[in-house]
């Protein structure tokens, strides 16, 4: 036996340490700092002024614990981010990131198979299970009725098939600009 109560916060069985294990260097601090006051108040006034410092000292240590907010309940949550999979930024880098991808797959069948692509894809899945309540893996036959309702909008599946099959050639042209233009719209529109 360790001598430690499993009862108390933090100390059970694959519960870590606990919030004051945590604080040991401010603690560590706060001691050294009551100690140096208790030390210059006995060295100036004598043992009752040590005692009154440290009184003070642990009334306003009192205060200020109690001003603190409480710890939250867990680890904070963190989005579930694809493996090889970029993560959104904020900056305008993004903005120029996109621009490269936007020209880059307009240019080669690869660089659209490597980037713009599955980006378009999680786009249109995103879009479809959010609005509609279609997964475009589980239902594509569904996902392409809601994409392409016309006749004429049947040539943008093929750009954005979870089954389509990757081209023997990626030094071939990329997604023709007005195709990818209607894609985008559709997209909006969905």
């Amino acid at each position: 036996m360790t001598g430690r109560r499993p009862d108390r916060p933090g100390d059970g069985p694959g519960e870590g340490p606990g919030p004051w294990h945590r604080a040991r260097a401010e603690l560590a601090i706060a001691a050294v700092v009551l100690a140096a006051c208790a030390l210059a108040a006995y060295a100036v006034a004598g043992g009752p002024a040590a005692v009154l410092v440290a009184l003070i000292f642990s009334a306003l240590a009192l205060v200020v614990v109690n001003r603190l907010p409480a710890p939250a309940p867990g680890p904070p949550a963190q989005p579930e981010i694809p493996t090889g999979r970029r993560l959104p930024s904020r900056s305008s880098i993004n903005y120029w990131r996109w621009r490269t991808d936007l020209t880059a797959a307009i240019g080669s069948i690869g660089s659209y198979q490597t980037n713009l692509g599955p980006d378009l894809q999680h786009l249109l899945a995103a879009r479809l299970s959010e609005r509609h309540g279609v997964s475009l893996y589980q239902q594509p036959d569904l996902a392409r009725t809601l994409l392409c309702p016309r006749a004429r909008d049947l040539d943008l599946w093929p750009w954005v098939d979870p089954q389509r099959p990757t081209a023997d050639r990626l030094d071939g042209p990329g997604i023709p600009r007005q195709t990818l233009a209607r894609l985008v719209e559709r997209l909006e529109r969905l």
